[in-house]
This record gives structure tokens, C-alpha cells and sequence, in this order.
């Protein structure tokens, strides 16, 4: 592009007379779209060369039409003359760009140097400067939903105006027609932010055509920024509703404390558009993805608080919480009751003392009880009703029970139910009348401090001091019980053991209880079987943890039956199991200084949680007795130090997988390790067995079976004498495979000690030092 230039010929052929055709550009029109340009026509002489004429001439200039004149060469000599000018209006395209040509002649009609010159011809042309036509937009403001930006166009001429399209998520949202210099937008949230619904902003492109008298200049240009969605778009909770599953809200002013079941439901929508995409609700430890759930049982009194939070398809959140109020509630209470016989042992009546109380819930008075006395002769099933009274809040009162003759032992239940329908049961024995001695009369039966019932049986009513060398090991009682609990994962407390002396007692109690039978339920693999032993002697909660031993604990599982011991507040230790859904429990119950209430609670006991179900095992000494049995847990992952075992010991083991064994024994003579039978699904895969023996043998004799994998090591310190330290005997084909991988037979004294195998010969002994890949399919001791 130029604004000037120039073309030349030479009109002698030898560069001395030449024509030069210039031109240059004057002014451009930029709304006429038209540059204007001077052509000048000139005759050149150089120096050293002369021309002579007076002759009138012609020339013309061409472009754009044609305009000439005349002239005369007169006397030319080293000089330039111009001889004619024309200016033309050069109309550009549409677009602003032009180039353009013109020519020119000029007649001489003279000789020189013995040359005719006639008529020169020249010419010239050029690119011209564009003239500016389509605005571009420009932007300015906040680019933000809810403000108000400044287009601007940049027009290049007070004639121009254009189309302003605002255009978001493909859709033109605003348009503007006429526009000069700029135009104010209002960016509407309730247009824009429709187009925008899975993220908070995107491009937005403005789209600028310019005009001219209703013509169009140029082509439609695009300028593209970024718009986000203003914080004020965000979704909405619009109610959070708690109600109480139980309805014992709507009844008693308030959710009761461990009865109550919270729901939450929750009403929210998105904005400008959005959808909801999570709705999270939390109380306490509780936080669940949902829009109606049962949040749980109100545990904590006092005020609660549930959160709801949203989220939209864009990200955005809003939070809205609600609060409730627990009313502090605890089951009805039996502390204090008793029975006895009056006015003597010998009395057919029975006084029933009943004490307890209930929660005086939301102070209303309303939470009354009913207090109901039962009895029955002990040993029966059925239960007789002798009174039932409600009394009221609190009570301390007596009842005589009548008829109970004191040649029996009678079952006196004393139930509490309150309005909420809770139960709390305690069952007490009475004794017989309690003679010195007293003798059935089919001579069958002998009573000590007590009237004789049971044939062939001595029935003792009063405490015994057993003499050195004498023992005892009687049950206390045995429990079994089969059923629902109620609703689906409705949960009840049944009281097994509770201890009689409460508090810390500096470790002088030698109280104790031991458990052993088995838990079921509904769940699959939730039936187990319990061995545990508890002593209640104790300086500290500590003391009593740590004197819990569990020789087997059933599988924990949410529809089963579990075991817990609670300590209460006033140092009571209690044994409950914990029954949902479906359950059973068949127990019996050894001990010292307790009693067994056998009563059900609706809602976990108030105390310390000193062991559970599933809540870890440790192991004793003392398990590992002659002729102990060790029922290894379902899945396994158990792992036993065993010291000081039992001079051959025998163990069974049942469904123990991934088990590692490690034993001492510090004893002489003839002393180890009997595994007697290794049974049943898996039992030692992946685990091992290893034992430090001292004594002087360590002999081990084991039965496979069932597909079972055991992998194990022996060492043994002394030859026997008849030469052989280990006797392994292999017969069978159940397909089990048992590897010998490390067997170090020391010698001792000079004597070889070795390994002998009896037993079909396709089983194959392989080793150097030692004996290694033992491979057999069902293996027996020989001792």
C-alpha cells in the first residue's frame, strides 16, 4: 500500500528525453469509501541534451475518464517541465482495499540526434491505503451476571452504525440494533444463567456488523470474553423437616433420649435452571447421601442440630439446619427391691419390697409405671400374676405375696413398664424354710439349711466353706432362649450376670463368672460359640478389663446375639447379650458372688463398655491345659505366645485360618506339644507352627483332613535311645497336602538322629542334613 508514485519512458531510446507520469494520494473519504490522487505529467531533458520546438503539441492523461491539453517544447536543456495534472476520485471495494492504473502520452513531433520522436506513451498505477469499514466490538465492566458491561465499537465514521448480538450457550440472548459508538447491557441473570447450568461460566461472543446507510460494511466481527454466573445463583433448601419414627415426639413435647428415631426430609431446588445433584444431611457422627432418611436413635439430651447441605449441577451449595430438643430419659428402675419371707423362714408369706422409679419426662408427671408382682414355684414356666398397680413416678412400698409354702423354693418377678412401654424386670429366688437338716420323706433327699426337694439331691441353703482337698464346680444356671425382638432391627438387652459386690474393693472380692455356650441369629455365619471368664476384682475399670478372658468368642454380626459387660455408675459389673432381629442363646453360667437377673431392657444399659463381641480376645496360660480344646476363630488371623504348656497337652483346633502358634515348655522329661486333630475348613493356612522346647523331647503328632494346608517346623534336642526322635505314620488318600519345611534332627552324643516314615512308599522323603518336602495325605502320631 502507498500514497504515492511514478512511472517513467524514455522517449529517445537513449535516457536522454524522458516522460514521467507521478501521482500521490490528496485525501480519503472514509465514509464516500473513496481516495482522491493528483496525476502530473512531465517532460524531462537531461543535461548535455537540447531539444527545440514551437510547434502547438498534445498529451492526455487516462484514468478514470480522459483529460488532455497542448504544449510546446520551445527550448528544453537539462530541465524538467510539467505539462499537464489531473486529479481523480478512486472509489475502493467493499472491503477498503483498491489498486488502480493510468497512462499518459505526450506528442513531440521532432528529431533528435537523427532520431524522430512522435507520440511517448507512460504509465503508472499502485496498491492504495485500506480505508477502515467493519467495527470491531470491545468490552468493558464486570462480566458477571446481574451487571451492566459497555459494548463499544470503534466505528471508523460518524455514518457507520451496527448490530450488536450478544450470544451465550448458542443462543443470542440480546440484540441491539443501530449502535454508534456503544451500548449498555444489562447481563440478566434470569437469561443468561439458563445457558449456563453445569459449571459457572463460559464464553460469551459479540457478534458486531456495521452499516451504512442501511448498507452493510464488511463482514460480521466477533469478539469473545468469558462470563461467570454471579454468586447470587445458588440453590435453595427450602424446608428441612425432622420428624420421630416412634411418634413419641408428638406425645410427650420433645424426642425422648435413646428412644426416639429421628427422620429427616429434605425440600430443595436448583437456580436459573440447575438441578440438584447431592443432598447431604449430618447429625452427630451421622452423614448420609439422601433427601428422607432415618437419621438414628437420640442418644445425646439436650439440643440437637441437623444440617442439610445441597449441591447443584454447577457446583454451588446452600445449607439450611433445624434443631430439636432430647428430653433426658433412662429406663424405669427396680434398685433397692427384695424379697423375704415374714414374719419368719417358716412363713408362707413372702414380703416383696419394690423401689424404683421413672423418668419424669418433660416434667409433665405423665411418665407413670406399672409395677407388676409375678411368681411361680421354681422349676416351671408359666408365671402367675399376683398384682399389677401403677405407681405413678416413684415408689418404695411393700407387698405380701400369700400362700407360698416355705417347703418350696419360689421365683418372685417384679416387672416396671412406663408409658413409653419400656420394661425393666428383676427376678428374685426365695428359699424354703432353712431347718438345720431336714429329710424327704421317701428318705431320697436331704436339706441343709433348707426344706429337702429334689430326689436323690441335697439341697443347701446356707454357704459353704469347702476343706483343703475338697472342690466343687456346680452351674449357677443355665440360659437358653429363642426369638425375635420385634421390628426389623429392633435392638434388647438381656441381663445374664450381675455381680453382688459393687465398687473397688482394693482387689480383696474373689469373685468371678464364666459363660460357656453359644449365640446365634438371623445373620448368615453369626452363629458362635462363647467360652469367657471374668474376675470382679478390681482397684480400677482397668483391673477388671484386664482380668476379662475370652477362650472363644462368637463371630460379631448385626442380626445376632452378642455379648457385653457394662460396668455401671455405682461399680456393678453386668453381662448382657444384646439381641436383634432374630437371635438365640443357649448358656451356662458358672461363678462366685453373683446373680442372674435374666431380665429384658428395650435400650443398652447406662455404664461403661468394658468388652464386646468382636472387641478382641486374650488369651491365658492357663487355656493351654492337658486335654484343653482351642476352638480357633472362624476367619482366622489370630496369633498365639503361648508359654509353659502342659506336659503333653492335646489340642483340638477347629476352623483356624492364617494361625501362628509359638510355644515354650520349661519342663524335664517327657513334655510338648499334641496337636491331636487339625480339622476342618482351612484350618492353618498360610499360618505356622514353632515351638522352643527345652525339655527333652518334643514330640508332635497331628491328623489332617479336608483339603487342609498346614506348614509347620520342628526341632528336637535328644535321640531317644531306639533311635528315632519323630514317628510320622501316613495312610489315607483324602487329597491333603502337609509340608515338612523345616526339620532340624539334631545329633547329640555322636548318634545320628533321624526321621522314619511308615507308611505307602509313594510317599517321598527327600532332604541333606534335614528332612524337607514331606508330602503325605493324612498323618497320625505314633508315640
Amino acid at each position: 500500500m502507498a500514497t504515492s508514485g511514478s512511472g517513467t519512458s524514455n522517449a529517445d531510446g537513449q535516457g536522454m528525453i524522458k516522460v514521467h507520469l507521478n501521482w500521490w494520494q490528496l485525501s480519503q473519504d472514509i465514509g464516500a469509501n473513496k481516495t482522491r490522487i493528483r496525476l502530473e505529467l512531465q517532460v524531462e531533458v537531461r543535461p548535455g541534451a537540447s531539444l527545440y520546438g514551437s510547434a502547438n503539441l498534445g498529451w492526455n492523461i487516462n484514468c478514470n475518464g480522459s483529460n488532455g491539453g497542448s504544449w510546446q517544447i520551445g527550448s528544453m536543456g537539462g530541465n524538467t517541465r510539467t505539462i499537464g495534472t489531473r486529479d481523480v476520485d478512486i472509489y475502493h471495494n467493499g472491503d477498503g482495499t483498491k489498486s488502480f492504473g493510468a497512462n499518459a502520452s505526450v506528442t513531440f513531433n521532432a528529431t533528435f540526434n537523427g532520431r524522430w520522436i512522435g507520440t511517448v506513451n507512460v504509465s503508472t498505477g499502485g496498491t492504495l491505503n485500506t480505508i477502515p469499514r467493519a467495527s470491531k466490538a470491545s468490552v468493558t465492566g464486570n462480566i458477571s451476571t446481574n451487571q451492566t458491561i459497555t459494548i463499544h465499537t470503534n466505528r471508523h465514521s460518524g455514518s457507520f452504525t451496527h448490530k450488536i448480538r450478544v450470544n451465550y450457550g448458542f443462543k443470542d440472548i440480546d440484540v441491539f440494533n443501530n449502535v454508534g459508538d456503544s451500548v449498555n447491557v444489562f447481563l440478566d441473570r434470569s437469561k443468561y444463567a439458563l445457558q449456563c447450568t453445569d459449571r459457572t461460566s463460559r464464553g460469551l461472543w459479540i457478534y458486531c456488523t456495521t452499516y451504512q446507510n442501511g448498507r452493510q460494511i464488511g463482514s460480521e466481527q466477533r469478539t469473545d470474553v468469558t462470563l461467570s454466573i454471579d454468586g447470587g445463583v445458588v440453590p435453595s433448601v427450602s424446608s428441612l423437616k425432622l420428624s420421630d419414627d416412634s411418634g413419641l415426639a408428638s406425645t410427650w413435647g420433645g424426642y425422648v433420649q435413646g428412644r426416639s428415631r429421628v427422620r429427616a426430609q429434605v425440600s430443595s431446588s436448583g437456580a436459573y435452571g440447575s438441578s440438584i445433584t447431592r443432598t447431604n444431611i449430618t447429625w452427630l457422627n451421622v452423614n448420609l447421601d439422601s433427601t428422607n432418611a432415618q437419621l438414628g436413635t437420640t442418644n445425646q439430651q439436650g439440643s440437637n442440630t441437623v444440617t442439610a447441605q445441597v449441591t447443584d449441577s454447577r457446583g454451588r451449595t446452600a445449607k439450611r439446619s433445624a434443631s430439636f430438643t432430647v428430653l433426658s430419659y433412662s429406663q424405669p428402675t427396680l434398685a433397692g427391691s427384695g424379697v423375704w419371707r415374714t414374719p419368719n423362714d417358716e412363713s408362707s408369706t413372702v414380703r416383696v419390697h419394690i423401689k424404683g422409679s421413672t423418668t419424669n419426662l418433660a416434667n409433665n408427671g405423665k411418665n407413670t409405671a406399672s409395677v407388676e408382682i409375678a411368681y411361680r414355684r421354681k422349676g416351671e414356666t408359666n408365671w402367675r400374676v399376683s398384682n399389677t398397680s401403677n405407681r405413678g413416678l416413684s415408689w418404695d412400698t411393700n407387698y405380701d405375696l400369700t400362700g407360698l409354702s416355705a417347703d418350696l423354693q419360689w421365683e418372685i418377678r417384679v416387672s416396671a413398664r412406663d408409658q413409653l412401654s419400656t420394661l425393666t424386670q428383676q427376678v428374685f429366688t426365695i428359699n424354703t424354710a432353712s431347718p438345720i437338716l431336714d429329710f424327704r420323706k421317701d428318705g431320697h433327699g436331704v436339706g441343709i439349711g433348707a426344706v429337702a426337694n429334689d430326689y436323690n439331691a441335697v439341697d443347701v441353703g446356707w454357704n459353704m466353706n469347702l476343706l483343703a482337698g475338697a472342690s466343687v464346680n456346680s452351674p449357677v444356671t443355665g440360659v437358653r432362649q429363642v426369638g425375635r425382638t420385634g421390628a426389623n432391627n429392633e435392638v434388647r438387652w438381656f441381663e445374664l450376670v450381675r455381680n453382688q459386690k459393687p465398687g473397688f474393693d482394693n482387689g480383696e472380692s474373689a469373685d468371678w463368672a464364666r459363660l460357656i455356650g453359644a449365640v446365634g441369629g438371623y445373620g448368615n455365619g453369626s452363629t458362635g460359640f462363647i467360652d469367657l471368664s471374668v474376675a470382679f476384682r478390681a482397684r480400677s475399670t482397668d483391673d477388671i478389663i484386664n482380668s476379662i478372658t475370652v477362650n472363644q468368642s462368637a463371630y460379631a454380626d448385626t442380626n445376632s446375639a452378642s455379648l457385653y459387660i457394662i460396668m455401671d455408675s455405682s461399680g456393678y459389673c453386668h453381662i448382657y447379650i444384646r439381641a436383634c432381629n432374630y437371635y438365640s442363646f443357649n448358656v451356662l453360667v458358672l461363678g462366685q458372688g453373683i446373680s442372674c437377673p435374666q431380665v429384658w431392657t428395650d435400650s443398652q444399659p447406662e455404664g461403661t463398655v468394658l468388652w464386646h463381641t468382636g472387641s478382641g480376645a486374650k488369651v491365658s496360660d492357663s487355656m493351654l491345659r492337658l486335654g484343653g480344646n482351642l476352638l480357633l476363630p472362624q476367619y482366622g488371623g489370630l496369633s498365639l505366645d503361648i508359654p509353659n504348656v502342659g506336659r503333653t497337652s492335646v489340642i483340638n483346633t477347629y476352623n483356624g485360618d492364617h494361625v501362628n502358634f509359638n510355644w515354650t515348655h520349661n519342663s524335664t522329661g517327657l513334655g510338648g506339644m499334641v496337636f491331636q486333630r487339625i480339622w476342618t475348613g482351612n484350618c492353618g493356612k498360610g499360618g505356622t507352627i514353632n515351638t522352643s522346647l527345652l525339655g527333652d523331647y518334643n514330640l508332635f503328632a497331628a491328623r489332617v483332613k479336608d483339603w487342609n494346608y498346614l506348614l509347620f517346623g520342628l526341632r528336637c534336642t535328644k535321640w531317644d535311645g531306639s533311635g528315632w526322635t519323630l514317628r510320622l505314620t501316613a495312610s489315607g488318600d483324602d487329597g491333603v497336602k502337609l509340608e515338612m519345611c523345616t526339620v532340624n534332627l539334631d545329633a547329640v552324643g555322636g548318634r545320628n538322629a533321624g526321621l522314619k516314615m511308615l507308611g505307602s512308599s509313594r510317599h517321598v522323603i527327600s532332604s541333606s542334613s534335614g528332612h524337607e518336602g514331606l508330602n503325605v495325605t493324612e498323618l497320625y502320631g505314633v508315640l
